[in-house]
């Protein structure tokens, strides 16, 4: 018995597909491990830096109030916190892919925030930059 001979020019197209098409999902699959641990370091930075950030403002109280309660009032100078909040993230080393910082502050608690991009290497082509906002609150307390 033979086989017709158009059966015998569709041998291996199936391997040639399967192949295909696992080599496709491996590239993806490796790339969304690789990029998404890139994002998560990216964001763990910006975290750090927004809670450093919020931190230094907090500890921007206002004196007059402080000293004329004997120490009973404790409340931000808001201008002085944002100041102090900007200047911590200015000082950072690691600061270069920052792309837009936001600090607003009460008398009672300081925010800040912190935005940044990715730039994706691997899915790059797939995606443009990939971007990440951090946020963080700090008030002011009283040493113990």
């Amino acid at each position: 018995m033979t086989v017709p001979r158009r059966c015998q020019d569709d041998r291996g197209q199936v391997t040639f597909w399967m192949l295909s098409f696992t080599f496709v999902i491996l590239f993806l699959g490796l790339g969304a491990t690789v990029e998404g641990a890139r994002i998560w370091s990216e964001w763990r930075n910006v975290a750090a830096q927004a809670d450093a950030a919020a931190a230094a403002g907090a500890s921007g109280i206002d004196e007059a109030a402080y000293r004329s309660s004997d120490g009973q009032v404790i409340q931000l100078d808001p201008a002085r916190a944002e100041e102090l909040a900007y200047a911590n993230i200015d000082a950072q080393a690691d600061n270069d892919h920052i792309t837009a910082v936001t600090a607003t502050a009460t008398t009672e608690h300081v925010t800040v925030e912190v935005h940044s991009q990715v730039d994706l290497f691997i899915l790059g082509a797939l995606r443009g930059p990939f971007d990440i906002t951090a946020t963080a609150t700090a008030d002011p307390r009283p040493s113990p």
